[in-house]
């Protein structure tokens, strides 16, 4: 089986859809997300959207997580909070409940994965 593993999409539709071309033309058979697919970007509802079409698991990464729990946000600097407070302002509230839904750590295909 060949996995594709991405990380870090930041809200970044332009980006996410490039690589995935790249990974369609690799012919991988899965995608696994690592997270951090929220903050600083202007389209985080469109990618959350992309990756449930796709059906792309995601663990949870430290902007997921900041986005859900205020103690989180706390640590960031604050032109991250300001980006996460727009990227929330942009979020549906069943994107919102699925990014509350994702987990620190997922285990698949003999592997584990984490942020």
């Amino acid at each position: 089986m060949r996995l594709a593993v991405i990380s870090d999409i930041h809200s970044n539709m332009d980006g996410l859809t490039a690589v995935l071309s790249d990974i369609e033309a690799q012919q991988a058979d899965r995608i696994v997300s690592l997270g951090d697919n929220i903050g600083y970007g202007p389209e985080p509802e469109t990618v959350i959207q992309t990756l449930q079409r796709l059906k792309i698991p995601s663990v949870r990464g430290n902007h997921e997580q900041a986005l859900t729990d205020p103690a989180a946000l706390m640590r960031f600097n604050p032109n991250a909070r300001k980006a996460l407070g727009i990227n929330k302002s942009l979020l549906t509230r069943a994107s919102l409940e699925q990014i509350s839904r994702y987990k620190p750590v997922m285990a698949a295909g003999g592997a584990c994965f984490v942020h």
